[in-house]
């Protein structure tokens, strides 16, 4: 992959007529609030079990969809009942990689289904878990 900004700084950064982005090392990521350069290591510090799915997506490209159909796969899918607690309950369930601290998704019932955004150097590929890699060609979730 050609990396572009390699050698720009890590932080945020704001080109002319575009939204913020955070760049770190050398790839520019969508900016999010609370999002680190710690909370982007999650991949390569996790302990990952042969039970766990990461969902791996660009973004726009059909991640809550993969996200549900493995969620029900799974028999999690009680939560399309609940409506009175705060919060989509999807995103409990399948909580993105680069958001919370390591501890949060050692924490989490297994199986664990995991997604990121992130592009694939960061994730640490290794045989226990399972990868589902969702491609789809730029021209078909390019938002103008």
């Amino acid at each position: 992959m050609l990396n572009l900004y390699k050698n720009l700084p890590n932080g945020v950064v704001q080109f002319p007529g575009h939204p913020r982005a955070y760049l770190v090392d050398g790839f520019l990521l969508p900016a999010s609030p609370g999002k680190d350069e710690e909370k982007l290591k999650t991949p390569q510090r996790l302990k990952y079990h042969e039970t766990d799915i990461l969902v791996c997506t660009y973004p726009k490209s059909g991640t809550y969809w993969t996200n549900f159909i493995c969620a029900q796969l799974l028999g999690k899918a009680d939560f399309i009942n609940d409506s009175g607690e705060e919060g989509h309950t999807l995103f409990r369930i399948v909580p993105q990689m680069d958001v919370w601290p390591v501890e949060y998704y050692e924490n989490l019932p297994q199986p664990r289904i995991i997604y990121s955004h992130l592009p694939m150097c960061y994730m640490a590929v290794n045989e226990k878990p399972k990868y589902i890699v969702v491609m789809r060609n730029p021209k078909d979730v390019l938002v103008r």
